[in-house]
């Protein structure tokens, strides 16, 4: 019996998840007073892949992916790009820089998560590990218990975070869960300016 054959879709061979998160979490947090077309998207997206190309980063990403360093990174061009081009301030915090970070427990961070995106223009950048795709920057749009919705460059619609774990530093996962890593989460909000 022949292989089954499976579609490969734009996006799913690259490692450039980081980038989409980003425009996608703008876009999403800016979407109640501007909406970007589909050719400033590409315009954002290219200032991204310069970046990349201008700081020899280009192969790194192809070949491993983005860091929560460069995802960092992403976001200040991200801040710089829309506050000269359409005069939008665009601002983030890490989980990792509020108080007592390392203790969270997943409740408490759904909590945080969930309150943060209640709020108008705002969007929540998450790096997940899953069996399907392996490490992987999506966005949040809606969190509910147990599952919470995404806006994602791989189609993926949600997360059940009773599924979840947190993704250890340096330990093997297990291929059987998701898993969230705490260093890659990101509450970003959008503020149109005068």
């Amino acid at each position: 019996m022949p292989a089954k054959f499976q579609i490969s879709y734009q996006g799913t061979l690259d490692y450039f998840c980081g980038i989409y998160a980003v425009i996608n979490a703008v876009g999403y947090a800016c979407s109640s007073f501007r909406v970007m077309t589909s050719s400033e998207k590409e315009a954002f997206f290219r200032c991204f892949i310069k970046y990349l190309i201008d700081n020899n980063l280009i192969e790194q990403v192809v070949n491993h992916g983005t860091t929560c360093t460069l995802e960092e990174k992403y976001l200040i061009l991200a801040r710089d790009y829309m506050q000269e081009n359409y005069h939008i301030l665009i601002q983030w915090k890490k989980l990792t820089a509020m108080p007592n970070w390392k203790n969270l427990t997943f409740r408490k961070t759904f909590q945080l998560l969930r309150q943060w995106m209640l709020r108008k223009d705002h969007a929540c950048i998450v790096r997940v590990d899953t069996p399907k795709t392996g490490d992987h920057w999506t966005v949040f749009t809606k969190v509910k218990f147990p599952v919470s919705y995404l806006v994602d460059s791989y189609h993926f619609l949600k997360i059940n975070f009773a599924n979840l774990a947190w993704k250890p530093r340096r330990k093997k996962k297990s291929s059987k869960e998701t898993q969230l890593m705490k260093e890659g989460i990101f509450f970003i909000s959008a503020k149109q300016l005068a």
